[in-house]
Parts: structure tokens; C-alpha cells; sequence
């Protein structure tokens, strides 16, 4: 059985590709480049240097959000064209989960806190947390958008009942002050991995492409805009 995970949700786009549930390739790129541009031939680079073509992919793996509302949408249109031509299987996977699922398979470390967090911007983040023991993951809070003091609140309150914070993401740079023995920066990570580690333990809901559906949090910024002008031209 073969399965392909894809991530474009982040600012790095990746792509793993697993053989009976086993990692046998990985990809990752930053190059500047938009994911219109990087993922498909990212893909296909994958798939061809693996010695297999599209016909013999029995799943796809998606990150449905949150992230990047551009980004959610190329990778769940792209899976969608790769996967319905074909009649495959795919199953949507929070990117968030996604996150701590490769941080929990990675990191050698018996009990700690997963915090994955992304740029929301606006000094916000998207952010869920989840408490890892030896690499069994419980999810800690729903997914949230929330501000960096209500995260920097969470992180140190962590700290403070002596749990270690491993926060993780492409939002984790805005925390690197925070980073001491017991706050773990982590950037090494590939999102589509930990979206397979999670989508080998529910392949029975898998769902067909044309059901994927984008996780947002939030409405998108012209959207927001949008609204508060018509607030205020009724006011």
C-alpha cells in the first residue's frame, strides 16, 4: 500500500511518500517560491525518483488547515485533481496535529508539550498544544487562533508546574526568546510526514477527494476587512 502526504499550509512545502506505512522518501523545499510554482513538480520528482507512478498511490494525505488560507487551498486543489481522475482515497489531517505527531516520532525525550504554532499574523498565531509521554500524544486544547501573550501565558505557566514547552512551527521564531532548558525551539520538521504518522491510524475515514474541506479558524483578511467596512458604513 502506498500512501502520499502533502503539506502546503506552511511556508515550507513537503511531501512524503510511505510504503505499507513506512517512510520511504521525503521532500521538503523553501526556495522562495510560491507552492503554485514548487509542489506539483515537488511531487512528481517524488514520485518518479521512487520508481512508481501515480497509478500505484492507494492514498493522499492533505493538511486541511490551519496555515497559509493561499497555501490550504493549492494542496487541497492539488490533491484533489491528483486523487479524483483516479478514484483515490484521501484523508484530511490538521496541520497542527500534524506537527506534533512528527515532533513526538522524532524527539527522544519521555514527557513533554508539543506546542505547535503558525504566523496568523497580526501578532497572532494559529495554535493548538499537545502533551507527549513516551510519544503516546493527548491533545491538550482545541485548534485556536489566539494572540502571542495569550501563547507566551501558556508557555510559561507550562514552565512554571516544570513541564518542557517544544514549541514547533513556522510561527516558532517569534518565540525564540523564550527558548531555555525547558523551552525547546524545534524548525526540523517535515509537516507531511506527521501527516501520515496520523493518517495511518484512521485510514478508515478516508473520505472521497471531492469531500476534502479547507480548516480556516478564522475568515481570511479581505474578508475581515470586508465585513468591518460594512460595520461601519451602517453605524
Amino acid at each position: 500500500m502506498w500512501t502520499l502526504a502533502i503539506d502546503s499550509s506552511a511556508i515550507t512545502a513537503s511531501a512524503a511518500l510511505l510504503k505499507d506505512g513506512k517512510i520511504t522518501a521525503m521532500y521538503t523545499i523553501d526556495n522562495g517560491l510560491t507552492h503554485s510554482q514548487t509542489l506539483l513538480p515537488m511531487i512528481d520528482h517524488l514520485i518518479r525518483t521512487s520508481g512508481i507512478d501515480y497509478n500505484d498511490i492507494d492514498y493522499y494525505v492533505i493538511t486541511s488547515g490551519p496555515g497559509s488560507f493561499t497555501g490550504v487551498r493549492i494542496g487541497i486543489s492539488t490533491v484533489k485533481g491528483l486523487a479524483f481522475s483516479r478514484g483515490n482515497r484521501c484523508i484530511g489531517v490538521s496541520t497542527l496535529e500534524a506537527m506534533a505527531a512528527e515532533v513526538s516520532k522524532r524527539l527522544y525525550i519521555s514527557e513533554y508539550v508539543v506546542f505547535p504554532v503558525m504566523d496568523a499574523r497580526c501578532s497572532n498565531v494559529y495554535n493548538a498544544a499537545f502533551a507527549v509521554k513516551d510519544k503516546s500524544i493527548t491533545r491538550m486544547c482545541e485548534e485556536r487562533a489566539i494572540s502571542i501573550d495569550e501563547a507566551v501565558s501558556f508557555i510559561n505557566e507550562n514552565n512554571e508546574n516544570g513541564k518542557t514547552v517544544v514549541i514547533t512551527g513556522d510561527g516558532a521564531k517569534l518565540f525564540a526568546t523564550l527558548e531555555s532548558e525547558n523551552v525547546i525551539i524545534d524548525s526540523n520538521i517535515s509537516i507531511a510526514y506527521g501527516a501520515a504518522l496520523c493518517a495511518m491510524e484512521r485510514l478508515d475515514e478516508a473520505i472521497d477527494a471531492n469531500e476534502l474541506k479547507p480548516v480556516y479558524l478564522r475568515l481570511p483578511q479581505a474578508e475581515r476587512e470586508r465585513i468591518e467596512k460594512s460595520l461601519e458604513k451602517n453605524r
